[in-house]
């Protein structure tokens, strides 16, 4: 059972990201109602000026579909790495289908903080194409990507004396994914390199597991019967 304050704080980030939603789409229903204003006024032998903004003149006129139906997108504030947004974002348009035109008008929507500001101090018309905002946005925040290292540095991953080996198989796996060179085999020689000793480690010794997956199911027992020790000797 979850406890009061678990519960309310589910409640605050369900209640967030509502918001957040509302807002994007608030964002795309105003480009949609601007177009509509801009399609009229060129109708009438008046042409509107969009407002000051980084998109060319081509992408900024493509109309949006009046059925579309916004998805939820997470925010970028310019502090994590731009890729993993970036990709985050590209399944999410995938899903519905967006053709390049909207993949550059949504982003804007999800921008907060360094990176809002970033977008809105670009020059006027400069992003001519999606790629090119990735491109641009890449580059930006290039010093937030996370930093590749090599596998040889798993070697230097150890379980402490007092940590349990539920912590060190889960500290173990979040160093495996900044390994640019992933290797099972590695992974495997690592990961029991710096077990300590004990039930675990004499069962990998013995039966040598050939991947991190394996690891992972053969773990499951092990952390159960040292989590109910643990229990007993409370």
């Amino acid at each position: 059972m979850a406890t009061q304050e678990e519960a309310e704080a589910m409640r605050t980030q369900i209640a967030q990201l509502i918001e957040q939603n509302e807002a994007l789409q608030a964002s795309v229903e105003t480009i949609q109602q601007q177009q509509i204003q801009e399609r009229a006024g060129s109708h009438h032998g008046e042409p509107i000026e969009p407002e000051p903004q980084p998109l060319s003149a081509e992408i900024w006129s493509a109309p949006i579909l009046d059925n579309f139906k916004l998805p939820h997108l997470s925010t970028f504030d310019g502090r994590g790495d731009p890729m993993e947004h970036v990709t985050a974002f590209n399944n999410r348009v995938a899903v519905v289908g967006a053709a390049d035109s909207l993949k550059c008008k949504l982003p804007a929507a999800t921008f907060t903080d360094v990176a809002l500001r970033w977008y809105i101090n670009l020059p006027r018309f400069s992003i001519v194409s999606y790629h090119d905002m990735i491109r641009k946005l890449s580059q930006q925040f290039f010093a937030s990507r996370h930093r590749k290292v090599s596998s040889n540095s798993l070697f230097n991953v150890r379980q402490g004396q007092s940590e349990s080996l539920r912590n060190y198989l889960a500290r173990f796996n979040e160093c495996t994914i900044k390994v640019s060179n992933p290797n099972q085999e590695i992974f495997v020689g690592a990961f029991q390199n710096g077990l300590r000793a004990g039930q675990f480690n004499e069962s990998l010794a013995q039966k040598p597991a050939d991947s991190m997956e394996e690891i992972i199911s053969r773990a499951e027992c092990y952390i159960k019967g040292e989590e109910s020790n643990a229990e007993k000797h409370a």
